[in-house]
């Protein structure tokens, strides 16, 4: 019997070094898996869960270096920052930017722009290497050359590669009758994204067609994150000019949701139906 107890106390106290060693194995992992960062700027990775010696190595020092976790971004391009330890290796994707500028980020701004009469429905495209935010600011004139009216609208998570559209009302009276103009102008205003917000673009998926008299959408934010605001928006076509325009935003918060929204078709003066032929969705944002 009391080989038996003696025995057992000796597999007890042998599992009591191992456990910890393992569960500290199983937690081992990089603070960073992917980093965007611009020209010249640093970030420091670190490999935690381990005691154990770390070495540090990139795939190409001519876009990122390493030192001690300490990564700097060098030129524009793509490296993989590799943290080795224990014979082990952990990486972490990096892509290098050039540093934000207004004046590139406008000169990649593409803008179409449509004048309704009653106001202009613009689609663009951000054609920069960076997201931005933008604020578009419409000015009405009257023949004269006076000014009568401003409008203006945000998008505050344009991603890059992305396209949205927005519209600019316009002017109006006391009475909310539309008041004719002679022309306008349209002036953007771009600045770097806060890095405060994640965007959410990619998991927002839409899927639509044409109702009774609307459009149908079905949102779903496919991802695993949380999409605290999304604007979904539609430009309706007729014989390919554009018609109308009309957004709003989806409550697809939580991961998996799914929110089903219908636009209505645009009318005319007389408040009748455009018989539109065509429609187009944008998911002008979706951040948190």
């Amino acid at each position: 019997m009391k080989k038996i107890l003696s025995f057992l106390l000796v597999f007890v106290f042998c599992l009591s070094l191992i456990a910890p060693s393992t569960a500290s194995a199983a937690t081992i992992k990089l603070n960073k898996t992917s980093l965007s960062l611009n020209v010249g700027s640093t970030y420091t990775l670190k490999l935690t869960g381990t005691k154990s010696t770390v070495k540090w190595s990139t795939s190409d020092k001519k876009i990122a270096t390493v030192t001690n976790g300490k990564v700097k971004a060098v030129s524009t391009g793509k490296a993989t920052i590799t943290a080795t330890a224990n014979k082990k290796k952990y990486t972490c994707k990096v892509t290098v930017k050039k540093a934000f500028n207004s004046k590139d980020a406008l000169k990649n701004l593409v803008a179409s722009e449509t004048d309704l009469g009653n106001g202009v429905i613009v689609i663009l495209e951000n054609k920069y290497s960076h997201d931005i935010r933008l604020e578009a600011t419409c000015v009405y004139y009257d023949e004269s050359g006076d000014m009568i009216g401003k409008s203006s609208a945000d998008n505050y998570y344009f991603n890059a590669g992305n396209s949205c559209a927005i519209y600019l009302y316009g002017p109006y009276d006391g009475n909310f009758n539309d008041v004719p103009y002679s022309n306008y102008k349209i002036t953007y205003k771009v600045e770097e994204t806060s890095s405060y917000y994640t965007s959410n673009l990619k998991d927002i998926k839409v899927e639509a067609n044409f109702g009774v008299d609307n459009v149908m959408a079905e949102v779903t934010n496919t991802g695993n994150k949380e999409a605290e605001f999304t604007v979904i928006s539609v430009v309706f076509y007729k014989n390919n000019n554009v018609v109308g325009y009309s957004y709003t935003y989806a409550d697809v918060k939580e991961p998996g949701s799914t929110e089903y929204i219908d636009f209505s078709l645009p009318r005319d003066d007389n408040f009748d139906i455009i018989p539109v032929d065509d429609f187009e969705i944008f998911v002008n944002y979706s951040y948190k």
